[in-house]
């Protein structure tokens, strides 16, 4: 199953919920799991550029967390992320946690915004963030199922284009 680790007893189509909750109900944080040191990453594959309804153009950055127990979404699909849904993540988390230690969130300019060396500067800075955003996050509740389903939240509120709404 590519929702679950190697070792899935599940390996058809009908286990989706079964390793989906395993996923979700899992707690690791650089321990031994199944005989494998637990671990997640973030990576910002690449970066797009698309038009909004009003013919504007932005930056969506493909995301994917590299977990021991799989990739998330998943290994052929990724959290599409506008810098926009990033801020309101950052004020949300902020006003929300405040025990949670935040990385400066990188700034975005108005102009120019849209040039190739901007947007390469601008991904790894993001990227940088979202990292270091995982390692407080797992020094906070040293564990990062949480972090997963945060990530699940922001992408599914930007593509609803509705509010966010932080799981517990």
């Amino acid at each position: 199953c590519r929702f679950a680790n190697a070792n899935c007893a599940n390996a058809n189509a009908n286990c989706l919920p079964l390793c989906a909750e395993a996923m979700i109900s899992r707690r690791a944080s650089h321990k031994l799991v199944d005989g494998r040191h637990a671990y997640c990453h973030v990576v910002i594959h690449r970066t797009e550029q698309r038009k909004d309804s009003r013919q504007r153009t932005h930056s969506v950055y493909l995301v994917r967390l590299l977990a021991h127990i799989g990739e998330f979404p998943s290994p052929d699909t990724f959290y599409e992320l506008r810098y926009s849904s990033l801020e309101r993540l950052h004020q949300q988390l902020r006003a929300s946690r405040p025990r949670l230690r935040l990385p400066e969130l990188p700034r975005a300019r108005r102009l120019g915004n849209q040039h190739p060396s901007y947007v390469e500067q601008m991904s790894a800075a993001l990227q940088d963030y979202l990292r270091r955003l995982l390692e407080g996050w797992l020094r906070l509740y040293a564990e990062f199922d949480g972090f997963i389903m945060l990530m699940h939240a922001v992408h599914a509120a930007q593509q609803a284009e509705e509010p966010l709404e932080l799981p517990p």
